[in-house]
């Protein structure tokens, strides 16, 4: 029996056949390191092939021992968290419906159907393979780029609060700002493919950043814009960490934080060259301790209903003030009604939600499953956490990120499309680790 007809067999007791190219070539390699130590030893060619294979024991033994590890692996909990916390928020969407119907509508069809969409991305994403994704990161990150940039310019979208970011499809609205955050999973994929580069390598996985944010910039979504800046940052720092560039730590962060630093200081030159004098007023006043009358009611608000006083409510509405945004303040509602502890355990199933997509990540052997999961699971725990920051009602996060999108609370198609994407991609990354080998991508 040769090598090839020994791969063959061996192979053949794989039953995923995405599996059986990678583990052909590692045995193969294991196959042809053995042949050159017999035939260091003075062994001829043909002796020293079989000698080779037969160290490498029954192929159809080795092959049904390799096919019980290389197989698809599903993340059971991370799929059933969210299939659990899919229905705890339409089910907390009927209840604040049925115990506050001033402020919250009843439970629609739209609703339901977007929780579904984003339940059916999940699954569907898991199943493709992300190193495919991952290979052509670049094309599809400025292909995204290409698409948020021209989309707002035709008819398909409409005009909204002064920005045309609405795209009308049939019956369907999407937001296409929320669609930003896709880039993260795509950035994790670049800065993959300049690992193992010095400081230029760095500075071009930072000069990546840049037409996502003059994108989003433009769509506009400052908000958004910082959101991904952070993820693409922290990815940065979390490879650094890993030892991934050929750098030295100290000076590869003081590199990082020097570039990051350049964020303020850029909104102060623009504060004093290019802002109007109503984007000035608007600056100052979500830089304010104390931002207006209009935020002090807001967070008022907030914290007496986290203690319990839902007749605030009343009062609110006996004095004509404003509610509460009804999609940002679910957790809020929850509190005054069913009380803290039901907000505790809450809070307490979404950070451990957000835990098992970070163990998901560094539990993976290779770099690119490590850096996509991270990047994918670093912008949904900033969306998640802003969320409940905007709930507790601390200070001007309440009123910076009060738009904030949230997974499984928030409605809208867009959300739940590009937020069933990301964690298709934990998914993904899960099922695909004990299958796939690290790719080695060109980084020119």
């Amino acid at each position: 029996m040769n090598t090839e007809e020994y791969l063959t067999t061996l192979t053949q007791q794989i039953r995923c056949k995405a599996a059986r190219d990678s583990v052909s070539e590692e045995i193969r390699q294991h196959i042809e390191d053995q042949i050159e130590a017999y035939l260091s030893c003075g062994t001829s060619p043909e002796e020293a092939e079989k000698l080779a294979i037969a160290d490498m024991g029954d192929p159809i033994e080795t092959g049904a021992a390799l096919d019980q590890i290389h197989r698809p692996k599903m993340a059971w909990p991370l799929l059933l968290g969210l299939v659990v916390f899919s229905l705890i928020g339409l089910l907390v969407q009927q209840y604040l419906s049925v115990r506050f119907p001033e402020n919250f509508s009843p439970l629609i069809p739209s609703r339901i159907a977007g929780s579904l969409l984003f339940l059916l991305f999940a699954m569907g994403i898991c199943f493709l393979d992300y190193t495919r994704i991952a290979a052509r990161a670049r094309f599809l990150y400025l292909g995204l780029c290409l698409i948020l940039l021209l989309l707002p310019h035709t008819s398909l979208t409409l005009m909204f609060n002064g920005a045309r970011t609405y795209l009308a499809l049939g019956g369907f609205v999407m937001n296409l700002v929320l669609l930003a955050v896709l880039f993260a999973p795509l950035y994790g994929s670049i800065v993959y493919r300049y690992h193992n580069q010095s400081y230029q390598g760095i500075l071009k996985c930072v000069l990546w950043m840049v037409p996502a944010v003059f994108v989003i910039l433009r769509m506009p979504s400052s908000m958004y814009a910082f959101l991904f800046l952070c993820t693409c940052f922290a990815t940065l720092i979390f490879a650094v960490m890993q030892n991934w560039f050929q750098v030295k730590k100290s000076r590869a962060f003081l590199l990082l934080g020097t570039l990051f630093s350049l964020l303020p200081l850029s909104v102060v030159f623009l504060y004093f060259t290019v802002f109007a004098s109503y984007q000035k007023e608007r600056l100052l006043f979500y830089l304010s301790p104390y931002p207006g009358n209009v935020f002090s009611y807001r967070l008022q608000m907030i914290h007496q209903l986290l203690s319990g006083k839902t007749s605030a409510l009343t009062a609110a509405a006996s004095g004509g003030e404003p509610a509460l945004t009804f999609q940002s303040y679910h957790l809020t509602y929850l509190c005054a009604s069913m009380g803290v502890f039901a907000l505790i355990l809450l809070i307490c199933g979404l950070c451990c939600l957000i835990l098992n997509c970070f163990r998901i990540t560094l539990k993976q052997q290779n770099r690119l499953g490590q850096l996509v999961g991270f990047s994918s699971a670093f912008i949904l725990a900033l969306q998640i956490l802003l969320y409940l920051a905007v709930n507790l009602g601390l200070g001007n996060v309440s009123l910076i990120f009060e738009s904030i999108y949230c997974p499984f609370f928030s409605p809208g198609y867009s959300g739940a499309l590009s937020s069933g994407i990301l964690f298709g991609i934990l998914l993904s990354i899960c099922r695909f680790q004990n299958i796939t080998r690290e790719p080695h991508f060109n980084a020119s």
